[in-house]
C-alpha cells in the first residue's frame, strides 16, 4: 500500500528560536559600538598629546630665550642704563651671582609661578637662578662671596625655566666659566709664588731698567684688571724693592700679595688660586688642561 508523504514537514519545531535574530543585531552593535568607542578614545588621546606636545615645545622655546637673554646680561649687553656697577665697564660674574635672578637687568613683567618672578616671551614666560657651586654654604651670610674680599667665582650654573601653556614646564641647565681654561684664575700678570718653608728663603726679584719693557695687569677688552706682580705675603718687600721701572712703565697696580690679607698697607691682597696652593694642586690642574686640550 503506497503512503502519501508530507512534504511540509521540516522536522523538530522552531518555536525556541525566536529572536535569535535580535540577539545577533545587538551582539554586532555592541562590537561595532566599541569599536567605536575605542576609535573616539584615540583620536581623543591623540589630539590632547598634540596639544601637549605643543605646549612643551613652547615653554622650551620660552627657556631658550631666556637662555639667551641670559648670556646677553653676562656680557653686559643690552643692559638697561644705569644698572652697572659703579666703577665697572662690564658685569663681572660675581657681579651675577650677587644678583642670582638678574633683577637688576632683565624685567619681571610675567606672572608668579610657583614662587618665581618671571619675564614674558610674547604670550609665555621664563624664569632664571645664578647660583655658584663652588660656593654652596647653606648660611649665606658666610658664603665666600659675601666674606672673601676681592672673591671671583671660577664658574656659575644658570638655570632657566620655560613655561608655556596647559602648565608645560622646560628646564636647561647651563655652566658659565670666568675662562675657557677650566675656570683658571689669573692672580696677575706675573705670579710668583714662594716657598712653604718655614722661615722662606728670601726671593732675588729684579724687572731691570730697560725701557723696551712693559707691565700691565690692565685688561684690554676693558673688564677688571689685575695687578702687575702678585708674590706670597714674605716676598712683598724684596719684590717692591725690585722693581726699577718708571711709574709710565708699571700700569695698574703693580704689585698684589697672594692671600685674604695684605701685611702692607697701600699692597692689595689677591686670592690663591686653589692650583696654586699646594704643588700637588698644582699637578692635578696642568693635567687635567692636559686632559681638555686632548680630548681625553
Amino acid at each position: 500500500m503506497l503512503k502519501r508523504q508530507n512534504l511540509n514537514y521540516t522536522g523538530r519545531p522552531r518555536n525556541n528560536e525566536r529572536g535569535a535574530a535580535l540577539i545577533t543585531a545587538l551582539l554586532i552593535s555592541t562590537l561595532l559600538l566599541s569599536a567605536g568607542g575605542v576609535l573616539i578614545l584615540t583620536t581623543s588621546m591623540s589630539t590632547t598629546n598634540t596639544a601637549d606636545s605643543a605646549a612643551e615645545m613652547q615653554a622650551y622655546y620660552a627657556a631658550e630665550a631666556g637662555l639667551q637673554r641670559t648670556l646677553n646680561v653676562i656680557r653686559s649687553h643690552d643692559i638697561p642704563a644705569g644698572t652697572m656697577p659703579a666703577g665697572e665697564s662690564k658685569l663681572k660674574l660675581a657681579d651675577i651671582i650677587r644678583n642670582p635672578t638678574l633683577a637688576n637687568w632683565i624685567p619681571f613683567d610675567g606672572p608668579v609661578i610657583s614662587g618665581a618672578n618671571t619675564t614674558l616671551v610674547s604670550t609665555n614666560a621664563f624664569s632664571v637662578m645664578v647660583t655658584d657651586p663652588d660656593d654652596q654654604n647653606p648660611i649665606v651670610a658666610l658664603r665666600k662671596i659675601n666674606t672673601v674680599p676681592n672673591y671671583q667665582p671660577t664658574r656659575a650654573v644658570v638655570q632657566l625655566t620655560g613655561y608655556g601653556p596647559r602648565r608645560a614646564k622646560k628646564v636647561l641647565n647651563m655652566i658659565v666659566l670666568r675662562s675657557g681654561l677650566n675656570g683658571f684664575q689669573v692672580p696677575a700678570t706675573i705670579t710668583l709664588r714662594g716657598s712653604d718653608a718655614n722661615p722662606p728663603p728670601p726671593v732675588t726679584f729684579d724687572t731691570g731698567d730697560s725701557n723696551s719693557v712693559l707691565y700691565t695687569g690692565n685688561d684690554a677688552a676693558g673688564g677688571a684688571g689685575v695687578s702687575a706682580f702678585a708674590v706670597t705675603a714674605p716676598d712683598v718687600t724684596p719684590t717692591l724693592a725690585g722693581i726699577q721701572k718708571p711709574a709710565s712703565q708699571i700700569q695698574g697696580s703693580p704689585v698684589s700679595v697672594l692671600g685674604p690679607t695684605s701685611p702692607i698697607p697701600g699692597v692689595p691682597p689677591t686670592p690663591t688660586p686653589d692650583w696654586l696652593q699646594t704643588a700637588d694642586n698644582a699637578r692635578q690642574f696642568l693635567s687635567d688642561l692636559k686632559d681638555d686640550a686632548t680630548g681625553d
